[in-house]
């Protein structure tokens, strides 16, 4: 590892990355897994660390690398997604901003009313898409927590249940 300045990047969040599965008493845990990484990789980033994700098939728990660099953040473009068009208050978002008077030349009208859909959308997809992400943080926040009490206690049939049932 020194030879080729290798670092270990530790988990943040979890110490083992193995789990054999088995109930009770014959559970074993293990960190098998480790990310490594060159230091030149590192250095233009400010913060890395891994995360251990739960495992859904294998007995191995995947880990990622996260590498946070501190840059400012520029706006993000404003784009229809198409999965938009399978929502039908989309449709009625649109036709209602859309159909609103305006007055001036034809390019004015045009400019507003796409300015005035533009600012519609994206003040229902920061609502929509809120709710949706409410909703995935409990589930991995309860997934978290099943996480940690089988790693502190060990894999039993409630705790294996109680996983299961939080995957769709």
């Amino acid at each position: 590892m020194q030879n080729h300045d290798l670092v270990d990047v530790a988990p943040k969040n979890h110490r083992f990355t193995w789990n054999n599965r088995r109930l009770g008493k014959d559970n074993i845990m293990e960190q098998l897994d480790r990310i490594l990484v060159n230091v030149s990789l590192l250095s233009p980033y400010s913060t890395a660390y891994a995360i251990v994700l739960p495992y859904l098939a294998s007995d191995h728990y995947p880990t990622t690398l996260v590498l946070e660099a501190h840059c400012p953040l520029r706006p993000i473009p404003f784009k229809y997604s198409p999965l938009w068009s399978s929502i039908p208050i989309v449709d009625h978002i649109v036709k209602f901003t859309w159909s609103r008077h305006i007055e001036g030349s034809s390019g004015y009208i045009w400019e507003n009313k796409l300015k005035r859909t533009k600012s519609t959308l994206k003040e229902w997809e920061k609502n929509y898409y809120k709710e949706h992400e409410k909703v995935k943080t409990k589930i991995k926040s309860k997934l978290e927590n099943v996480h940690s009490m089988i790693e502190e206690l060990g894999l039993s049939e409630e705790y294996k249940a109680l996983k299961g049932d939080l995957y769709f």
